[in-house]
């Protein structure tokens, strides 16, 4: 047996995969201005095809690729809080918290939690404008309360550790919420096919992945930092 293997860049991971991003913002967004600015209905036959592009559509490539890259980072943040329960260092609940937090919202990117929640609350609370997507109520209290919650554990890294985490968070959080309240407003004014509403989608959903990206890079860095690089090996029989 032969063992082949080779270890994993974190600078070169975040670069793919934000090329990756860049090609699925840039194909959703161009999938969409063919359905509504191209073809004669969003319900004809080739429109049926792009919505699999479509970043405004689920499931679409865009919505599995950003349920595989958050479950990554479940993944990853797993084997991090099992090595801190090991070594019996402190923080260990919250990065299973962490990890389990990932998880949860690789699962709602398939499963659409967020959407069956905007349905009731719009119901009960007929939200308008930058509440149209009345999901954002409760998201904007859950964020809270998870940064009330991990505060110290965010105090206890060094400054690099810190502010990765920090912007990660920041750029997902102002696609997930901050442009979902402007294409609230954009919706009720100006419909689903305007120009300008798929110009914020497109925004919200590069913003989310990117979020996402920075984040893996940041537990990659921590991993090799901390836990020694990230090698992957294959053995094979001659």
């Amino acid at each position: 047996m032969t063992a082949r293997g080779f270890t994993i860049c974190p600078s070169r991971v975040a670069v793919w995969l934000t090329a990756l991003v860049v090609v699925l913002v840039a194909l959703g967004t161009m999938a969409r201005l063919v359905i509504y600015q191209v073809l004669p209905s969003p319900d004809h036959e080739v429109a049926r095809l792009m919505h699999r592009l479509d970043l405004g559509f689920e499931p679409s490539l865009a919505n599995w690729y950003s349920s595989v890259a958050m479950l990554a980072c479940a993944g990853l943040i797993l084997v991090i809080a099992v090595h801190k329960r090991r070594s019996g260092e402190s923080y260990a609940a919250h990065w299973y918290g962490f990890s389990g937090l990932m998880l949860l919202l690789a699962v709602d990117e398939n499963v659409m939690l967020h959407e069956l929640a905007n349905r009731t609350l719009n119901q009960w609370l007929g939200g308008r404008g930058i509440l149209h997507y009345t999901w954002v109520v409760p998201g904007a209290l859950f964020t809270l309360l998870v940064t009330l919650l991990y505060l110290g554990f965010l105090r206890h890294f060094g400054p690099r550790m810190r502010w990765l985490l920090i912007s990660s968070g920041a750029v997902f959080v102002s696609g997930a919420l901050g442009m979902e309240m402007v294409e609230g407003v954009l919706v009720e004014e100006y419909g689903l096919a305007d120009l300008r509403f798929t110009l914020a989608l497109a925004i919200e959903e590069g913003l989310e992945m990117l979020g996402i990206v920075l984040l893996v890079y940041s537990l990659l860095d921590y991993i090799e930092r901390h836990l020694g690089s990230v090698s992957i090996r294959v053995s094979a029989s001659r």
